[in-house]
């Protein structure tokens, strides 16, 4: 995991994720976050293009003994390959490329 943040942090320095939502159920965690970056470095052999994103995600973590067993996570990569200039655009609202759980949940 260290090296995956390593890579995101050369490439995007100024990286911000934040907590929108925690909960926990006995052995089992979950957090849905939003993450933010400016594309100043080197990502999957993309040279620096000064295009910012903004995509959310979630994690789910089983504890075992206080330690992390099991992970099962997503975020929209998609939505930020396309912020960034790295897959063209799909046709739809600003909210659906950020993968934005909040419009979603508002419709419900």
């Amino acid at each position: 995991m260290g090296t995956l943040f390593h890579i995101f942090r050369e490439a995007f320095p100024d990286l911000h994720i934040t907590a929108e939502q925690m909960m926990a159920d006995g052995d089992f965690g979950a957090i849905l976050f939003t993450v933010s970056g400016t594309q100043h470095g080197l990502f999957i052999d993309a040279p620096p293009s000064g295009k910012h994103f903004e995509v959310s995600g979630i994690d789910f973590v089983r504890f075992e003994q206080r330690k992390a067993a099991e992970h099962w996570g997503y975020q929209h990569d998609l939505g930020m390959m396309e912020q960034l200039g790295m897959m063209p655009q799909q046709e739809q609202p600003a909210q659906a490329r950020r993968g934005d759980y909040r419009q979603r949940a508002s419709r419900e």
